[in-house]
């Protein structure tokens, strides 16, 4: 059986919004200039330079066809040979076919003296229409490989599936886990919460847990982050020691930062700069940036306590929404670059959200968590919430949310157990899909390459743990992006 290597790829609007570090090595593709770069492990895809088409020399080989053009070397129409040049430009391609054509030529007694100009002969009136033809034809080729049919993302109808849920893996303890990250290998690694066995990865092609590290204490974590490394970094909640590095190479964990304890953070985003920035709960320390390169706490902006935020986003313009849960002031935006906060608009408090998600429009749509507001849009351009669908009031509504390839939002249910539960940015209202099961469902969610989203069970310990949104997608390589593994 043939294998296909698929690469990372997507179009040019994708890459600029996203802009990763590439493996060193790693290969990604800009399928709008079917052009594609080549990873350092240090750079921004930004600041890669595209490799320039060398196999375009490999379709050179083919002109050797041309030799047949020799034939035209007796072409009489050598007169209109002056059209040739045109031909010179496809004369790496196969343009012997059109040579072929000089057999008419063979009357022309002055196209044997000067043998050169026989070619150009060839090129005659048919022959620069052919020549012109292929070579056009051979530049084409130099791109046809192995990579360019990745450009072509299409829906493609799971036997006519509505969004609904299949059966995946079940929890077998309540507050289980709090988050999920998609890792390179593919399988989940949803985040011990309570959890402390060993069932903490979902492999989609088994549908089932698989064994990795075992959970640590309860409550430990809430939210983590893919770094650059390919480790993940648990956001301590209450966990107060080292052990807060998953390394999925060897399954295990590794010894990073000793977390504050206290529920200091929910969520962590990876910030541009490669470090990871801790989303404040319950924390007032300067210790919130995790630094991958140094494997050690970094200051920021001190926290606010009092249970301030669940989750943020990474927003286009770099800077970093922390979404709202009991805070009512503007220090809302936090800066990588000057890690210091701005001012943005007031959340309503109350336990208002729980997570947001970056839109394709680039705005942020923040899940309700109990709030009602209408205020549930935030435009980046403008720094002030837009009216959008009204949270449903229920007491813990929803945990996180999902961009789904349709570019719609898959909230996922905690204790909202009707069926509005997709966010459309087109119509700026929410749609049915598949209702919570239970109160305390779900805490997060991780869209896998197959289009499913699997759900990460918090207290719910039934299977229907993966949300079909009723169409399968090729893997894309934003759904795998850092930014994207968030509550």
């Amino acid at each position: 059986m043939a294998i296909v290597i698929k690469n990372r790829r997507g179009s040019t609007s994708d890459w600029a919004s996203a802009d990763p570090i590439l493996a060193q090595g790693e290969f990604g593709i800009d399928t709008t200039l079917l052009a594609y770069k080549i990873g350092d492990g240090v750079h921004h895809w930004s600041a890669l330079s595209f490799v320039t088409s060398g196999p375009a020399g490999a379709t050179g080989p083919t002109g050797a066809a041309s030799t047949t053009g020799g034939t035209g070397s007796t072409g009489p129409t050598g007169a209109t040979g002056p059209t040739g040049p045109t031909g010179n430009a496809g004369y790496s391609g196969s343009d012997g076919p059109a040579g072929a054509k000089g057999a008419t030529g063979a009357t022309g007694p002055t196209g044997t003296s000067p043998g050169p100009a026989g070619p150009t002969g060839a090129t005659g009136a048919t022959g620069a229409t052919g020549v012109g033809g292929t070579g056009s034809t051979g530049a084409k080729g130099s791109t046809g490989s192995e990579y360019q049919y990745l450009g072509n993302i299409d829906l493609v109808d799971i036997n006519g599936l509505a969004l609904k849920y299949i059966d995946g893996p079940a929890a077998t303890v309540t507050s289980a886990f709090a988050g999920g990250v998609l890792l390179p290998n593919y399988k989940v690694f949803a985040i011990p919460h309570s959890y402390t066995g060993t069932s903490t990865l979902y492999d989609f092609t088994t549908g089932a847990w698989a064994n990795g590290p075992a959970g640590l204490v309860t409550t430990a974590f809430a939210g983590g982050v893919l770094c650059g490394n390919g480790k993940v970094f648990a956001i301590p909640y209450s966990y107060s020691s080292t052990k807060t590095l998953y390394n999925y190479m060897s399954n295990a964990w590794e010894n990073s930062v000793a977390g504050p304890g206290g529920g200091a953070f929910v969520g962590g985003i990876l910030c541009p700069n490669g470090n990871v920035y801790c989303i404040g709960y319950n924390s007032v320390s300067t210790k919130c940036i995790y630094s991958t390169s140094t494997n050690a706490w970094l200051n920021g902006p001190a926290g606010w306590g009092s249970a301030a935020f669940m989750g943020g986003v990474l927003m286009p313009n770099g800077k970093i929404l922390m979404i709202g849960y009991n805070y009512t002031g503007t220090s809302v935006l936090y800066n990588p670059t000057t890690a210091l906060y701005e001012n943005g608009p007031a959340f309503p408090g109350t336990n208002a959200f729980c997570g947001g998600v970056l839109l394709p429009n680039g705005k942020v749509f923040c899940v309700p968590y109990t709030t009602t507001t209408t205020s549930t849009v935030y435009n980046p351009t403008t720094n002030l919430f837009e009216a959008g669908p009204a949270g449903p009031g229920v007491a813990g509504s929803f945990r996180g949310g999902v961009l789904l390839p349709t570019g719609k939002v898959w909230c996922v249910p905690h204790n909202y157990t009707d069926t509005m539960t997709i966010y459309n940015p087109t119509t700026n209202a929410m749609e049915a899909g598949p209702a919570g099961p239970i109160a305390a469902a779900f805490w997060g969610a991780t869209l896998i390459s197959t289009g499913v989203v699997f759900c990460i069970p918090y207290s719910y310990t039934g299977t229907s743990t993966v949300m079909n949104p009723g169409y399968g997608y090729p893997a894309m390589p934003w759904c795998w992006h850092p930014a994207f593994n968030k509550l």
